[in-house]
């Protein structure tokens, strides 16, 4: 039900449709957070300076997810039994990874982030590492901390060390 309310919504126009998108976009379940990010991504939705704090706090949200399911990643995938948890959490942590990548284009340039995170999910590598370098050339120092070791070629294990220090498993 929820789902369908949030099409509507995103597919409706104006100023009253973001209002309701951005009452909503911190609601508790993650493929319904997925929608309204992207929902708000696709109007070209932009934060007021006076915002951006709380689109940096949902960022460190979705990274601190992300470690967490990462973390429990790391020790389901030593045992064989396992799997179908090891599937579902991943594809968990996909949709984590896109909300975190969908949070950057109403702090940062949106169409700059926007064309970043269809870059990141290319399969040509030139493409993968120039949105890495537009990532760390318009990120600030403390959102690239935490925004690139999610989307560098790193192991889990190198990822959750490199995130230890902010976010403990």
């Amino acid at each position: 039900m929820r789902e369908k309310i949030i099409e509507i919504i995103h597919e409706g126009l104006g100023e009253r449709a973001l209002e309701v998108l951005l009452r909503h976009i911190e609601i508790t379940n993650p493929e319904h957070r997925h929608r309204i990010c992207i929902a708000l991504a696709s109007k070209g939705y932009q934060s007021d300076p006076d915002d951006y704090y709380r689109f940096a706090n949902m960022l460190d949200e979705e990274v601190s997810r992300l470690t967490w399911l990462l973390a429990a990643l790391e020790e389901l995938n030593l045992v064989a039994d396992y799997e179908n948890i090891s599937s579902a959490m991943s594809c968990e942590l996909n949709i984590h990874r896109d909300n975190m990548l969908l949070l950057t284009p109403f702090i940062f340039n949106s169409v700059a982030m926007l064309d970043t995170r269809a870059n990141i999910a290319s399969k040509i590598s030139d493409l993968r590492v120039f949105a890495l370098e537009v990532l760390d050339n318009l990120l600030t120092a403390e959102i690239k901390q935490i925004v690139i070791p999610m989307l560098d070629e790193l192991s889990a294990a190198e990822r959750l060390s490199k995130l230890s220090e902010r976010f403990l498993q």
